[in-house]
């Protein structure tokens, strides 16, 4: 498969955009070569084996109606070369003086036409036209003249490579004649709805052209044939939910669970059994319990759970994945890619990621990639995360920023501020090393040596990983310097008796802690690292200190003890009005209710 010269290119194809896939594409000349040795390869045998078969359609097309066995349209291909496209006939002769488009129940379709086109048995005749170098295996669907006419100048950029059997795109849309089988004007829909929205594929994977995508790309039309139409019987749309806790689920997921069952869709959740799921039993939704090892890294753990969401996908066929945290977005949303299911993932942050050495951060951050190139929709919750998305390649252009989780202020009220006494800090969350609490430990520890009256709480599951904190725990528990309390199936009290929450964490997402803290009327200590900063107006509603500074961490929180308790009660509600205004989980959930719409039609 050659690539020609740019110079020597048709002068509509040598513009600005296109310049940009030509130059990519150019790095690649040797998987084109590939590529090209595939198709002749792999169409001469695949004719040759299925020589049979192509006499019985042939004598079928012939006995049903009468004219040619095959359909020969023009169609435009490599740099914009007409040929003449190999189809068996699905429709009665002369059926292209109509529409170029084909709706269903169109009255031109035969009988043996319904059936070929139904098992898409009437593509196979282009294997002539992958042998001839007309077409390939993988790579856009040939248009006839007119639509190629409507192409903007980026779009021409499809025309670089021969056109192909099958693509990322015609999977999407291999039932796109139901999309538009009520339009009054076929043509106008297709080009101005179906035709921009199929390039953005088409345009994609050009741009990450690889041998390994066209074998992806290649083994997702074969599950679709083996697996039919994903749509399955049911009343509602199914959306399933895909994370790696019951916590997740429960604090963060929860008013979104219920917004889709307000709105009429039923919920898949995937997530490893925990007692918060308890505490959902009034809400009717399909469950299913996976095997996580969250922070592990077997190879062999992994590809059973990426076999299990293949299995789980295509035993419920849910119309849509949404995806959280690390292992879930990238094995699910692969497996639901291969399986022509439209997935919105959210970067709930890259956590211990960032803290890897290079070589480990590189490989996941390109599992990320490969796992993310189809997605519907990326959310991101802080722009830091999408700058890092962009470094690694890993972003699309369908993705945007939300305030985190966002808070339900409505179930995390205004707190009454607790009187002078014992100054009560909470730190809440996880217990891991790069949610700093090795600085709240030493910060507690150097703070009680000069302000006995204050409490200093840990309140969160220690991770297995982690389980060395256990020792440490106790050891400062006994010289009362740290109350560990535990994971709590309900943080409001803890939170409504203390005077702030502290958390020194080195980067999250957009921390839910602290959003809820500050809904609840208290201030909160933070660091200036990305996904904390944000919920904070340094010295309004907190305070800001450089993360992983312990001495800075001192000093912020003398300054605060050193204020009165009216200017900390004063500071807590001013947090609240801010978090209301700006991190409302009404805003994260209205958000993935539109981009579901976009994808369900509901």
């Amino acid at each position: 498969m050659l690539l020609k010269n740019w110079s020597e290119l048709p002068d509509k194809l040598r513009n600005p955009e296109v310049k940009r896939y030509y130059d990519i594409l150019n790095t690649k000349r040797t998987q084109l070569l590939i590529k090209r040795s595939f198709d002749i390869a792999a169409s001469a045998s695949a004719l040759a084996a299925l020589t049979p078969l192509f006499v019985l359609i042939a004598a079928a097309i012939k006995f049903d109606s009468s004219g040619p066995v095959f359909f020969r349209q023009e169609r435009v291909t490599q740099n914009g070369k007409g040929f003449r496209i190999h189809k068996f006939r699905s429709m009665v002769n002369d059926a292209d003086s109509g529409s170029s488009v084909t709706v269903r129940g169109d009255s031109r379709i035969t009988n043996v036409g319904s059936f070929i086109r139904k098992y898409k048995i009437d593509e196979l005749s282009q294997l002539i036209d992958v042998l001839k170098g007309d077409m390939t295996f993988v790579g856009t669907r040939p248009e006839v003249k007119k639509y190629i006419d409507e192409y903007t100048e980026e779009m021409l950029a499809t025309l670089l490579l021969p056109a192909g059997i099958t693509s990322s795109a015609s999977v999407l849309y291999r039932d796109e004649n139901k999309l538009i089988s009520e339009a009054d004007d076929v043509d106008k829909v297709y080009i101005e709805r179906i035709l921009p929205d199929k390039m953005k594929y088409n345009l994609s994977d050009l741009e990450n052209f690889s041998i390994v995508n066209d074998l992806n790309i290649l083994l997702k039309t074969a599950l679709v044939l083996i697996t039919g139409d994903r749509a399955i019987n049911r009343d509602k749309p199914l959306v399933a939910v895909v994370t790696n806790n019951d916590d997740d689920i429960y604090c963060f997921r929860k008013e979104l669970i219920e917004a889709l069952m307000n709105n009429d869709y039923s919920v898949l959740i995937s997530c490893p059994y925990g007692e918060k799921l308890s505490l959902m039993k009034d809400i009717d939704y399909v469950y299913d319990d996976p095997e996580i090892d969250r922070r592990g890294t077997n190879v062999f753990n992994d590809g059973m759970l990426f076999a299990h969401y293949i299995s789980l996908f295509l035993r419920q066929k849910p119309n849509v994945v949404l995806t959280y945290t690390i292992k879930p977005n990238i094995y699910a949303s692969i497996a639901a890619d291969l399986l022509n299911i439209p997935v919105i993932n959210n970067v709930t942050g890259f956590g211990s990621i960032l803290f890897m050495d290079e070589k480990q951060r590189s490989f996941i951050m390109r599992l990320l990639r490969f796992a993310f190139k189809s997605s519907f929709h990326i959310f991101f919750q802080n722009q830091y995360n999408l700058q890092i998305a962009e470094k690694y390649g890993i972003n699309r252009s369908s993705n945007s920023v939300i305030p985190g989780s966002g808070v339900n202020t409505n179930l995390f009220i205004s707190q009454p501020y607790p009187d002078e006494g014992q100054i009560v800090f909470n730190y809440i969350g996880r217990v891991l090393k790069e949610k700093g609490i090795d600085d709240y430990l030493k910060a507690a520890e150097r703070i009680r040596d000069c302000f006995p009256n204050t409490v200093f709480n840990i309140i969160g599951f220690i991770e297995p990983t982690e389980s060395h904190y256990e020792y440490d725990f106790k050891a400062l528990e006994t010289k009362g310097i740290i109350h560990y309390l535990g994971s709590k199936m309900d943080v409001k009290p803890y939170i409504c008796n203390s005077h702030a929450t502290i958390l020194p964490s080195h980067g999250e997402g957009m921390s839910n802690v602290l959003l809820e803290s500050a809904s609840s009327a208290r201030p909160i200590i933070t660091t200036d690292n990305p996904g904390c900063r944000e919920t904070v107006i340094d010295g309004e509603t907190g305070f800001i200190y450089p993360g992983g500074d312990v001495d800075a961490l001192v000093e912020t929180i003398e300054r605060f003890l050193s204020l009165s308790n009216d200017e900390r009660r004063k500071m807590g509600e001013r947090g609240r009005e801010y978090v209301k205004e700006n991190f409302s989980r009404d805003i994260v959930v209205n958000a993935y209710l539109e981009k579901i719409k976009e994808i369900t039609g509901r």
